[in-house]
């Protein structure tokens, strides 16, 4: 391939690549307006009993726990990075891995907050979860950086 050749194939790459980001971004941007609040959910609180939780995310709902308890930016942050993770891995893949590292993490472990802490999903919306810019930065799959192995927070 000559080097026109080249060129014509990097500019076809970039191309693709700005269209790849327009659609990302639009199917956040739905996401977003479709997200949800239930505050002081059942969902939420009988989770609770058996992890000590302040937010669970379903799809584009996020439960929380209590209803006179303001939720705080980093909260709703920390759960919006959980439902960009669910929306590229669907709900049931992203619960199935979730699962997954949890019951690896508390083998290796024997603790439920370690094995909770192991959970590529939580370090990284852990690390992120100041950031409120981050929603609209991150890159699919950012959450394979964090291996099951070590602590990101």
């Amino acid at each position: 391939m000559g080097r026109q050749g080249m060129e014509l194939e990097e500019v076809r790459k970039a191309i693709l690549k700005d269209y790849q980001d327009i659609l990302l971004a639009i199917s956040r941007n739905k996401m977003m307006e479709s997200a949800r609040l239930y505050e002081g959910h059942i969902i939420a609180r009988f989770m609770n009993w058996f992890f000590p939780v302040r937010a669970i995310t379903l799809g584009t709902r996020i439960f929380t726990t209590k209803a006179d308890e303001e939720i705080s930016t980093s909260t709703i942050t920390h759960q919006m990075i959980h439902m960009d993770q669910q929306r590229e891995l669907g709900l049931f893949g992203f619960m199935v891995r979730y699962i997954g590292y949890y019951l690896v993490g508390l083998c290796k472990t024997r603790s439920h907050y370690d094995a909770y802490l192991l959970i590529p999903f939580e370090q990284e919306a852990y690390k992120h979860q100041a950031n409120r810019a981050y929603i609209f930065t991150r890159e699919p799959g950012s959450w394979r950086i964090y291996g099951a192995n070590k602590h990101n927070n």
